[in-house]
């Protein structure tokens, strides 16, 4: 069994994985501390010993939490921690772009695993703390993307910056025309989120010259699902699909 990392900006993703199959996850806050027990207690949960797992594999967009992770890691299995670079040298990516070092580990997997599944050209949209929207060319290179403030982020400084707008909860509102200030913002936020996807994707492909393959990810994709014809596919954990696809690659 394998544990996949996935360290975002908001939250760390543990995952235990089977082959395809994640058996078992768990998260907590990405600037919480870490120790055994952050590792412990979701093998607790999912009865099971740390002796079980063959590797573990890592993948981080918040560097400094690495050491901890690969310490405390170490510690408890004997084991070191496969981590992925995010200018994705160590992973056989091409990287079509200017400052390849600057490209976020999640967004290197992303393509990895899309590419896996999927094939190319592909154009992969990550609805987490960041929007992203990747795009990979029809012989497999990344070529480059755009980066946006992702909703939850949006929706926390709308609030903040305002002395009357409460915090909401992203989702579908009851109509387009809000008439209340709870629905009015998040008609804003679901349909101009959903009208940006759209408006990029078009335009993604018009500048690749052909229908590249839209796969959507991230914790916000789901509000999506059945709400729009630009995404050909839904994949909620393909950031820890790439980490079990690089890990295996590495150890075949």
């Amino acid at each position: 069994m394998l544990l996949a990392i996935d360290v975002g900006n908001s939250n760390i993703v543990f995952a235990l994985m089977k082959g395809e199959d994640i058996v078992h996850s768990w998260r907590t806050e990405t600037h919480a501390e870490i120790n055994a027990t952050t590792f412990s207690l979701g093998f607790e949960n999912a009865g099971l010993n740390p002796d079980v797992l063959i590797g573990g594999v890592l993948g981080s967009v918040v560097p400094n939490v690495n050491e901890k992770l690969e310490t405390v890691f170490k510690a408890l299995t004997g084991k070191d921690l496969l981590v992925v670079k995010g200018d994705g040298t160590d992973t056989g990516l091409v990287l079509d772009l200017d400052t390849p070092v600057s490209i976020g580990a999640d967004r290197v997997l992303n393509i990895i695993a899309g590419k896996h599944y999927y094939g190319s050209p592909l154009v992969i949209i990550d609805f987490g703390t960041a929007t992203t929207y990747d795009v990979v060319d029809e012989n497999g290179a990344f070529i480059g993307g755009a980066i946006g403030a992702g909703i939850g982020i949006s929706l926390k400084a709308l609030h903040s910056e305002t002395a009357q707008l409460p915090l909401i909860e992203f989702g579908e509102p009851p109509s387009v025309i809000g008439k209340n200030a709870k629905d009015a913002l998040q008609s804003a936020a679901f349909f101009g989120a959903l009208g940006a996807l759209e408006g990029m994707v078009e335009r993604i492909r018009a500048g690749l010259g052909e229908k590249a393959t839209t796969l959507a990810t991230g914790g916000f994709s789901g509000h999506f699902k059945g709400k729009t014809k630009a995404i050909d596919h839904f994949v909620p954990n393909l950031t820890l699909q790439g980490l079990r696809i690089v890990f295996e690659r590495k150890n075949s």
